[in-house]
This record gives structure tokens, sequence and C-alpha cells, in this order.
């Protein structure tokens, strides 16, 4: 979602795409942890190999949630400025 469609939802809207981005964030660096953690395992125990590229890469798409996050947030932010 764009920055300008965040401006053209309603408070009630937003605060409820703010809500199931907060779960997803936490969902997404759960997961980000744990592929961290199974690629330092990875390559540990056997070097380095596809084990050790292929949990960091699919953690970098994670990433993109904590961003959305953020401009929500920026976002509500703003709207409680201006009240």
């Amino acid at each position: 979602m764009e920055h300008n469609d965040l401006k053209n939802l309603t408070n009630e809207d937003l605060e409820i795409e703010f809500k199931k981005r907060k779960s997803a964030r936490t969902f997404a660096g759960f997961y980000t942890g744990m592929f961290i953690g199974i690629a330092v395992w990875s390559t540990v125990k056997n070097g380095f190999g596809l084990l050790t590229f292929l949990p960091i890469l699919v953690s970098y798409f994670f990433r993109k949630t904590s961003t959305n996050y953020n401009e929500i947030k920026q976002e509500m932010a703003i709207r409680k400025s201006t009240l």
C-alpha cells in the first residue's frame, strides 16, 4: 500500500490496517530470527551451501513488512498531531 493510499483511508480503516500490519510484523520477526538461526546452524554444521543463503534470502522478503508498518505508524502520528 502506497503512502498516498493511506491518506485516503478513514481513521477506523487505518487502525484496522495498523493492527493487521502489527501482527504481520511480529510473525515476520519470529520467522526472520528462525531463518537466520537455520543459516548459522547450517554454516557451522556443513559449511557454506544452499541452506546458508536460502533462509537469509527468504528473511529479506519479510523485511518489507516492517517498512509498511512504519508508514502506517507515521500516518497515524500525522493525523493525531493535526487533531
